[in-house]
């Protein structure tokens, strides 16, 4: 039997957000992502 070994690592809520900080506060998608409860996701 084979077993699924990923090739990349999952990247981290951390990651993610910083490199979303850098993009154009007017900008429609990054309004919506400044909506999200951070602090309750990154719990889960």
């Amino acid at each position: 039997m084979k077993y699924y070994t990923p090739q990349h690592k999952q990247l981290t809520l951390d990651l993610v957000r910083s490199s979303l900080e850098s993009l154009d506060k007017s900008n429609h998608w990054v309004m919506m992502g400044d909506l999200l409860p951070w602090p309750n996701i990154e719990k889960e």
